[in-house]
Parts: structure tokens; C-alpha cells; sequence
């Protein structure tokens, strides 16, 4: 819709006379409020994820290290939030410009970077399992969102890690 206020007002344009010619401000107000409109939705969305990586870090911060980890070796916490990632990125790319995709779905991983890091910091771990399950949390991150399209990796947070 943005995209197309421009064509639509120079139309106006051509057929209004110079005393009516006023009311193409009009068309420039609504563009602006579109604009605005659409950053807002972007910084809800962004939002939102923020909220679900903090119930993620809750989780995070409640998995016992000591336990043997049956199954694939990553834990709850983070299965859920690749899953709700990749998901919001799948739903935006079918429905967002690349470069609209790209910009939220980086503000989103700079997010996971900044609170997983400083929560893995904060960990103690007990035992080089506890470590290793550690590592193959973050390793599993990386994974999955390198694999998604149109938008830049994440930062490795295996340096924290280790």
C-alpha cells in the first residue's frame, strides 16, 4: 500500500486544479501513517519475541545440568525457542519483503544473542556433560537459524560458551 500512495497522488495531481492541488497533503500524511503504522507492527513483533525468549531464559535457568539428558540432547528451552523462531520467520517471508524479513528477524536475533549469552555466562556448570549439554544448545541454535533465508546468521555464542 505504501508503495502505491505516490503513483495515486501523482494522478490526483494531474487532474486537480492549482487551488485543489492542497489536498495532496493529504496523500503524504496517509503514506507517513502507513509507514509508522507498519514500524510499529515490526517492533510488536520484535517484542513479542522478547517476551518468549524471557519465559525461554526461565526455563533456561530451571534445567537441572546434573541430569542425564535422554533423547537428542537439547534441552526443552531451547527447542521452543528455535521452533517459535523459524516459525515467525517462516510466516514473515510469506508475507514481507526480504529486506522487511531482514531487518526484524535481526533485531530478533540480537536479542537471543544478548540474553542467552548472558545468562550462559551466568551459569555454574558442574561437569564437562553439563558443558557439553550446554554447547550442544548453542551449536543447535547456530544450526537452525543459519539455515533460514534472507537474513544473516547469528552470531556464535559457542565463545561464550566455552
Amino acid at each position: 500500500m505504501i508503495v502505491l500512495i505516490p503513483y495515486v497522488r501523482e494522478t490526483f495531481r494531474r487532474h486537480l486544479s492549482p487551488n485543489q492541488a492542497v489536498m495532496l497533503v493529504e496523500f503524504d500524511k496517509l503514506k507517513r501513517d502507513f509507514q509508522e503504522h507498519q514500524n510499529e507492527i515490526h517492533s510488536k513483533l520484535i517484542a513479542i519475541m522478547g517476551d518468549r525468549i524471557s519465559a525461554h531464559v526461565k526455563s533456561l535457568q530451571a534445567v537441572n545440568w546434573d541430569a542425564l539428558k535422554q533423547g537428542q540432547g537439547i534441552n526443552d528451552y531451547m527447542d521452543l525457542l528455535t521452533k517459535e523462531t523459524v516459525t515467525l520467520h517462516k510466516v514473515l517471508s510469506r508475507y514481507l519483503s526480504a529486506p522487511v524479513v531482514e531487518y526484524v528477524m535481526t533485531q530478533v536475533f540480537a536479542a537471543i544473542n544478548h540474553r542467552l549469552s548472558e545468562e550462559y555466562a551466568a551459569i555454574e556448570l558442574p561437569s564437562q556433560e553439563a558443558k557439553d549439554r550446554l554447547l550442544a544448545d548453542a551449536r543447535y541454535l547456530h544450526q537452525k537459524f543459519s539455515g533460514l533465508k534472507n537474513v544473516g546468521a547469528p552470531t556464535n555464542m559457542l565463545e561464550t560458551v566455552c
